[in-house]
């Protein structure tokens, strides 16, 4: 089960944004007149270009990461506020060495709504180039509009989805913290008893 969360986190939090921005940025040097032209373009792709591709959308994916979670942040807690409870003071760190030791499977669930957040937030990124090159690719070939209007649409969509859905989750995981805390907290006061 640790191997498909970790394959799920790398493909959507890595690869699938760093294919986004792949081809993304490829669309600023190709024209296209139609939809049919965007399938041909993926024609070419063999099984060595492939792995090429994959391994490249990961290292842009990853290098994204800081990206995403900056705007997530920033932008992300701007538009749905939420006010943080942090009724322990501790170092990050040290709340997640505790739970780690003293209630793994709390940290688990924790770590799942980190590692969604990480996804939301890449993916945002990834929506945003989408968006921009979108942009430009209307400005510039202004007679194909049609073409290029619903992918800018779409990824301006994703793109406050996926930040809302990162704020979310960061909230969820720092939430869940804060209770597993409380029931180590409580549990250290019954046995003391």
């Amino acid at each position: 089960m640790k191997d498909l969360v970790s394959f799920t986190y790398d493909f959507f939090g890595h690869v699938l944004p760093g294919l986004v921005v792949l081809i993304s940025l490829s669309l600023l040097y190709v024209d296209v007149t139609n939809y049919k032209e965007l399938v041909v373009l993926t024609e070419g792709i063999n099984t060595g270009i492939g792995t090429v591709l994959v391994i490249a959308s990961y290292i842009i994916g990853f290098a994204i990461n800081p990206i995403g979670r900056y705007v997530y942040r920033t932008l992300g807690f701007k538009i749905w506020p939420k006010k943080e409870k942090n009724p322990y003071k501790m170092d990050v760190s040290d709340k997640f060495a505790l739970i780690r030791e003293d209630s793994p499977k709390n940290f688990e669930y924790i770590e799942r709504w980190n590692t969604y957040c990480a996804m939301s937030h890449n993916l945002s990124i990834a929506s945003l180039l989408l968006a921009l090159v979108t942009v430009y690719k209307m400005i510039t070939d202004a007679f194909n509009m049609q073409i290029w209007l619903p992918f800018f649409l779409l990824s301006v969509f994703l793109f406050f989805v996926l930040v809302h859905r990162a704020v979310v989750f960061s909230i969820w995981a720092k939430d869940d913290v804060n209770a597993a805390l409380l029931r180590l907290k409580q549990q250290g006061e019954n046995s003391e008893t």
